[in-house]
């Protein structure tokens, strides 16, 4: 009888102590698991953020080299205004005018070199404000405009050509249009000054005005009607551009897990990204119920 008793005792006490063991066991089963939930979602927000710092890296090196190649544009423009301006003062400086010319002729002489000039001029300095506003621009408001944008946003959205739209583009047709208007006037000039420099020949003068007169068919019926398109502003193909945007973004998000993990195909997206954390969830989710008992 007591034999039976200890004996009962000492199971009871045993079987408490298991039930003990094997909770205490269970708990820390589950905080171990939790603890590599923990380390699979950190790791995964980690490599949302990297991959978000090289997103925002390459999109800030792309909008400055569409800042120096737009830079570059206009000091080609403003030197090729200065050259041709300078050219016309040059010629009005140096050509000996004939005391018998005519007044006719000597109106064609001045005011389209004139006209050159002051057209050349405005553009160069127009051209020379639109540089030091983009350089300005690349080196001081670029950053911030990246860092604001969204992660959606980082690919299919430009700051700076958003920027240079609001902001410049007006400014650069007029500038255009000036040098349009000048190399019009400097084929009248150079008709013009054959008359004032070569007046001894007339068939000199003829023909330097017969060429002046071609060259300048040339231009408005070859060049310039062939590039007039460039004095519009691209707005043309926005909503286009949008819906395409769209569209791409929609299959990105279907390929992005089947894409290979290289610098070359970090294309992420923030829809991305929070179906991507769901999914992790969810498999340590389903890791945790695999390994517990």
């Amino acid at each position: 009888m007591a034999s039976s008793v200890v004996n009962a005792l000492f199971g009871s006490y045993d079987l408490r102590n298991a039930k003990q063991w094997r909770d205490e066991d269970m708990a820390y089963r589950e905080q171990e698991i939790q603890w590599l939930n923990d380390d699979i979602v950190r790791a995964h927000q980690w490599r949302v953020a990297d991959m978000e710092r090289f997103l925002r890296r390459e999109k800030l090196q792309s909008e400055h080299l569409v800042c120096e190649a737009r830079a570059e544009q206009l000091s080609t423009v403003s030197e090729q205004c200065t050259l041709l301006c300078g050219f016309i003062v040059s010629a009005m400086c140096n050509v000996g005018i004939p005391t018998d010319v005519h007044s006719y002729v000597l109106f064609l002489y001045t005011v389209p070199g004139t006209a050159v000039c002051v057209a050349m001029l405005i553009c160069a300095v127009m051209c020379t404000n639109l540089q030091l506003a983009v350089t300005r621009y690349a080196a001081h408001s670029l950053e911030d405009s990246v860092r604001t944008l969204d992660v959606t946003q980082l690919e299919w959205e430009s700051p700076f050509s958003a920027w240079w739209l609001r902001r410049c583009e007006k400014e650069q047709m007029t500038a255009y249009k000036f040098l349009l208007f000048g190399v019009a006037l400097f084929f009248f000039y150079l008709g013009a000054v054959s008359w004032i420099q070569f007046y001894m020949s007339m068939g000199t003068s003829l023909s330097i005005s017969s060429l002046s007169f071609i060259g300048f068919l040339v231009w408005q019926l070859r060049i310039a009607s062939k590039w007039r398109y460039l004095l519009t502003p691209p707005s043309s193909g926005n909503a286009a551009s949008t819906s395409a945007s769209s569209d791409r973004a929609s299959m990105m998000s279907q390929s992005y897990l089947s894409a290979p993990r290289t610098p070359a195909s970090l294309t992420l997206r923030k829809s991305m990204v929070e179906s991507n954390a769901a999914a992790v969830l969810a498999s340590a989710s389903s890791f945790t119920k695999s390994v517990t008992p």
